[in-house]
Order: C-alpha cells, then sequence, then structure tokens
C-alpha cells in the first residue's frame, strides 16, 4: 500500500472511530453519567423552605417550625419539664455515665464534657434557668443495675437468674428472669434494693408531681430526653410492686397512674423511636399487678379511683407528628447523600441517580405509609409487606430493567431505601396496636372486679353486658364495642376478640390468675368464655402464629389479663417463659 493510502485509510479510520465514539458517548453520557440537578418543589423536596445558606432546604429548621411549636406554658412552671431539669439538671443520654452535679447532670460514656455542656446552656437558655444554680437530686439508678452493682461489689458471681447478654459497642446487658421486681417483692428476696428504697422516694415524688403539669414540653434539641424517663418507669414500676407487697395499695395506685402519664407525655410531638419509647413506658404502668395481695385486696373505691385515673389520663400523641418526622429526616438524609455519595456505600451501586426521581418516589411511598387506604389500595397487607416488596429480591428482573436509566436507578434506590426504613416503622405500628389492645383488656378487667366487688357474683356466659355501665358508655347505647376489639383483631358489633376463662371452685378465687386471654378469631359477647384447656391451646398453636404471622392477631405472642388488673404479654416463642407463665397462671404444670 502507497503512503497515500496508507494516510486516507489512516485518516478514514480515525474519523469513522470518532464518530462512532461521539455517538456511544451520547448514551453512555445520559444513561451512566449525567445526573438531572434537584429542583426544590412540593413534590421532590416536600417543603421549599427555610432554605440554608447554600441553597439546600434546611429540614432541621423546619422541624422546629412545622412539627415542634413550642406552646407559651413553656418557659413557665406550668412546663413539668422545667421543674424536672431544676430537679436533675440535664440528662443527655439515655445510659448514664459520669455524675457531676456540679455541671447540672450526667454525660453518656465517651461523650466530651464540653459537648454536654454546650447542650445543656441550651436548654438552660430555653427554659429560662439559671445554669450556674447546681442540682441538689440525682436521677437514681434503675433497679438492674443496683442489683448487679451489688453482686460486682461483691466479687461474686450473678445468680443463674441474671442472664447476660453482648450488646451495641462492647457493653453488657442484663436481663433477669422469673420472679423479680416487676412482681410484688421484699427485701427478703431483694436485700441490695434496702438503701435504694430510701433513696428514690424524693426524686421519683419530684416526677410524680412534673407529670401532672398542664404542659411536658422538651426542647428539640434534647433530642435523648425520653431515656430518663424510662429509667425513672422502671424505678416507679419496681416500687409499686414493692408497695403492693407490703400493703400500700393506694401508693401502688399512684406509681401506676404516674407511669402510664409518663408514657403518654413522651409521646407528645415525637418521632417514631421516641414514641416507640412512650410506648414501652406505658406498658410498664400495664403491668403493675395493683390487686395482687390476698391480704390487702382492692375495694371498690380503689378500682373506681383507678377507672377514673385512666379516663383523666391525657390522650397519645397524633400520629402526625411521628410520621412527619421520619418523612422530613429521611428527605434529610437523602439530601446529604446526595451531595456527599460516599457517606452510603450503597449508593456505589447508583451512579448518575436521577435524584428528582427518588425524592418524588420516596414522597409516594411514605404517602402510602401513613395512609392505610392507600396502602391497601397499592397492594400491599402490611408495612411489613411493603418492605419486603420493595426489596430487590422481592422483583429482581423488574429491578435490573430499571437500571438502565437514571429514572429507573432512582426508582430503585428510593424503594430501597424505604424498605429499610418501614421496618422500624411497623415495629412501631405494631407495638401501638399491642398496647391498644392491652388498655381494652386492662379496662375489661378492671369493669369486671368492680362488678364482682358490688355484686359478689358474676355469671360466665353475660359476663360482657353486665359490666356494661362501668365502661365509659351508657346502657342506651349498648356495650362500648371499641373496648372488645383489638386494633389488630377487629371485632364487629356484638362481638368480642377476647374470652373470660372459667375455672373450678379450686381456682376461682386465685387473685394471681388469668383473667381474660385473647382469642383468634371474633366471637359473640354471650358466647366469650373459655374453659383452662381452651385458654392452654390458644398459646399451644404459637408455631402457627410464628410461621403465619399475617394470619395471628398480634406477631409471636398475645395479651392476657389477670384478675390482680395487671396486663402482660405472654411469649409464644416454643418452650419460652411465656408458656411456663401461661401454665403456672391457669394452675397447671
Amino acid at each position: 500500500m502507497s503512503k497515500r493510502k496508507y494516510s486516507s485509510c489512516l485518516l478514514g479510520c480515525l474519523m469513522y472511530s470518532g464518530i462512532a465514539a461521539l455517538v456511544l458517548a451520547v448514551p453512555v453520557w445520559y444513561f451512566c453519567i449525567y445526573a438531572p440537578p434537584l429542583v426544590i418543589s412540593e413534590a421532590t423536596t416536600r417543603i421549599t423552605g427555610p432554605l440554608t445558606a447554600d441553597g439546600q432546604v434546611d429540614y432541621f429548621k423546619a422541624l422546629k417550625e412545622r412539627v415542634y411549636q413550642y406552646p407559651p406554658e413553656f418557659a413557665t412552671d406550668e412546663n413539668g419539664y422545667r421543674i424536672f431539669v431544676r430537679q436533675f439538671g440535664y440528662i443527655s443520654r439515655s445510659r448514664v455515665g459520669d455524675i457531676d452535679p456540679t455541671i447540672g447532670g450526667y454525660f453518656w460514656l465517651g461523650t466530651p464534657p464540653d459537648q454536654h455542656e454546650i447542650e445543656r446552656l441550651q436548654i438552660y437558655e430555653q427554659l429560662e434557668l439559671d445554669p450556674d444554680i447546681p442540682t441538689t437530686t440525682l436521677l437514681p439508678h434503675e433497679p438492674l443495675r443496683v442489683f448487679v452493682d451489688y453482686y460486682e461489689a461483691k466479687g461474686e458471681e450473678l445468680p443463674e437468674s441474671a442472664v447476660t447478654t453482648d450488646g451495641c459497642c462492647g457493653l453488657v446487658t442484663y436481663t433477669v428472669q422469673g420472679e423479680s421486681w416487676t412482681r410484688p417483692w421484699t427485701l427478703e428476696q431483694f436485700p441490695m434494693f434496702a438503701d435504694w428504697l430510701d433513696e428514690i422516694d424524693a426524686p421519683m415524688d419530684a416526677i410524680a408531681e412534673a407529670v401532672r403539669k398542664p404542659v411536658f414540653f422538651v426542647p428539640y434539641e434534647s433530642r435523648y430526653y425520653v431515656c430518663p424517663f424510662n429509667t425513672a418507669g422502671k424505678i416507679l414500676q419496681a416500687r409499686a410492686n414493692y408497695r403492693i407487697a407490703h400493703g400500700d395499695i393506694d401508693g401502688a395506685i399512684d406509681d401506676t397512674l404516674t407511669i402510664i402519664r409518663m408514657g403518654r407525655l413522651v409521646t407528645q410531638r415525637a418521632c417514631v423511636m421516641l414514641y416507640s419509647t412512650g410506648i414501652g413506658i406505658e406498658w410498664m404502668g400495664m403491668t403493675v399487678p395493683v390487686g395482687a395481695n390476698p391480704e390487702n385486696p382492692l375495694t371498690k373505691e380503689q378500682v373506681q379511683r383507678l377507672l377514673a385515673g385512666l379516663d383523666a389520663l391525657p390522650p397519645r400523641g397524633s400520629l402526625t407528628y411521628p410520621y412527619e418526622w421520619e418523612r422530613l429526616g429521611a428527605l434529610s438524609h437523602l439530601q446529604t447523600f446526595m451531595r456527599d455519595p460516599s457517606i452510603d456505600s450503597m449508593l456505589i451501586s447508583f451512579p448518575a441517580t436521577d435524584w428528582n426521581v427518588v425524592f418524588r418516589r420516596v414522597n409516594e411511598l411514605y404517602d402510602i405509609v401513613q395512609d392505610p387506604a392507600l396502602r391497601t389500595k397499592a397492594g400491599y397487607d402490611s408495612l411489613r409487606d411493603m418492605g419486603i416488596k420493595l426489596h430487590p429480591s422481592g422483583g429482581f428482573l423488574a429491578f435490573f430493567s430499571r437500571m438502565l436509566t437514571p429514572g429507573g436507578r432512582g426508582v430503585n434506590f428510593a424503594n430501597m431505601f424505604i424498605s429499610m426504613q418501614v421496618s422500624h416503622v411497623s415495629s412501631f405500628e405494631w407495638a401501638l396496636r399491642r398496647l391498644e389492645c392491652s388498655e381494652n383488656m386492662q379496662r375489661l378487667a378492671w369493669a369486671i372486679q368492680l362488678y364482682q366487688l358490688e355484686t359478689g357474683e358474676m355469671s360466665d356466659e353475660n359476663w360482657a353486658t353486665q359490666i356494661e355501665k362501668y365502661l365509659a358508655g351508657t346502657p342506651a347505647a349498648g356495650v362500648p364495642a371499641k373496648y372488645f376489639s383489638c386494633p389488630s383483631n377487629p371485632a364487629a358489633k356484638g362481638e368480642t376478640v377476647y374470652a373470660l376463662v372459667r375455672y373450678d371452685e379450686a381456682l376461682s378465687a386465685d387473685i394471681d390468675a388469668i383473667l381474660l386471654v385473647e382469642l383468634s378469631m371474633p366471637v359473640p359477647l354471650d358466647k366469650a368464655v373459655v374453659s383452662v384447656d381452651e385458654a392452654l391451646e390458644l398459646v399451644q398453636r404459637r408455631e402457627d402464629r410464628w410461621h403465619h404471622w399475617q394470619h395471628a392477631p398480634h406477631t409471636q405472642a398475645l395479651n392476657v389479663a389477670y384478675r390482680s388488673g395487671a396486663v402482660r404479654w405472654l411469649n409464644a416463642i416454643p418452650k419460652g417463659m411465656g408458656e411456663k407463665e401461661l401454665h403456672r397462671a391457669l394452675g397447671r404444670e
């Protein structure tokens, strides 16, 4: 080939290669490199302001303006949290580390004291408290810590009932199984609590006063405020059980109502995590067996005081707030990921993603999360089902095909993001339904007790209609249906999902026996009675509940109400402690 022909051929090859590269570069650029800039709008970012200096949505400030508006009583003694801070100082974390009253509180193990001080000064400024006045009272340790410290101080091993498990960050957690301070107890059982009992009265009485105030509002910056109240709930629960064992029933009633009220207050304007903690605190109060002392049985007046106290409780916080917290918090995380993808390794798999699609899809899915009607319309049986179907394993081919475009990758990323988010939201909804079910059972249990105290008798078959006048309804309206229906297992009018347990003469007067059990399916009110054997069978079906959770009223377990007024959650895992508890409470080995 001549030099000229060779040059022409080479030039042609280069030209055609350049054209081919240019043609290929366009789709490569579009599909693998180009990412449309995020357009701030209600459809994408949900809110359009306020904005930060660099033009991003300031979700932190928006939460304060939209969700966390301070009431007029916030900086006055009508706000119970202000009394709490003045009494105990600012407690910044859940696990109490070093204690220093001179700086006004506690701080987390590993948290620099200067960071605690910055937070403390912010809280004191907003509450209009003098930060230089030291606290005079320290929040006592919860009973479990006192129990463990007692044996560690003596250099002895913990008893067999104390089970240790490895927690996060190298911490060890303890659980005491069987009989403990969550049941009526004495110092003969737990001598290590002798000094502790003297220490807790003044602090717990101060907390009881604080939660009775018209407002109990915590500054938004104090994100971990719920943790000291969780500790206070455990202390009050232990003190209530001590008082029951020693015949101080009125004192136990006070502690029980204080715990439940505290749990209600914690749910006010809370995110899902804090709302769940409030549910847990409220649950502590519902497990207190106020009527469990056979030597000091409940009187009619005491049961009436309990019912009146339950009626006077503040309403639980609106679900609008936790869902709005979750949505805005999730969008804030997405905004952070968008600016710095290296924060989340998952983003490496989603190059050149259209973030407008991500934000729109996340908002669309949060609408479904918040609205059960939309959830059903979209074909999701539950939030758990939604999380499973949104995960790539739920539809791999569709997931793979969407990865070919920036918009498709945006949908995939949003689906994966929400599938992880709904897991804890699902647990929160499940716990809330369980608590509402427990409330119904406790109300029925107290109404039965009140009827028996007044009449001295009760017909098994007609128990539901006999207690009608004690259930906040009127004879003309009939039995209030809400108390006979579980949110996870709804019953129609004239039906119930709770059954009275029929005993023989030997067990009929046992004060710690089970009074009511949950049923798998609703039954007519006049048929809501089960034998001991039938009650046992309800939990012995636990393996079906475990593997087919969507067909059971609750996942893994069921509620039972005792003659003592306590409502407890019986574990349905095979050979679990719940099975032993059930047999003991039904008089069976």
